[in-house]
């Protein structure tokens, strides 16, 4: 019996992946900072294809970005995107694989001494940091 094409979608092997990206905005207030965020990835590309800054995941990022930056008329520089995964080894001597958010990401920069970045002496908004945007 054929499959049809519904089916043939059913089937399909799809993963969903947290990433993390990093971006800068071009205008003078905020000059100086990045922001890292976090958003989701549902591919048919397991892992190993997935490189930081491939294709696929700069795409995922740029459109998370947009649809909290579209109305603000700013433009965005994307720095960084790679998959948010990490392998620990567990109490038993086993390992396991996780994910991890924008926030675990944030608080490893704050405690590395990475302050977060103030507008008018105000802290807004939670993903905002003080950094330079050079790359090597």
């Amino acid at each position: 019996m054929a499959e049809t094409q519904e089916q043939s979608a059913f089937f399909k092997n799809t993963f969903s992946y947290k990433l993390i990206y990093v971006f800068a905005i071009a205008d003078d207030a905020h000059s100086g900072s990045v922001k890292v965020g976090d958003t989701k990835l549902d591919t048919d590309l397991t892992q190993d294809r997935l490189q930081p800054n491939c294709k696929e995941l700069n795409q995922a990022a740029l459109e998370r970005i947009r649809s909290y930056t579209k109305t603000a008329a700013v433009s965005v520089t994307l720095l960084h995107t790679e998959i948010a995964i990490r392998t620990i080894q567990k109490k038993d001597g086993s390992w396991n694989t996780e994910s991890f958010r924008d926030y675990d990401v944030h608080r490893v920069l704050l405690n590395s001494g990475i302050k977060k970045k103030t507008f008018n002496g105000e802290n807004l908004g939670t993903n905002g940091f003080a950094a330079t945007t050079s790359r090597r």
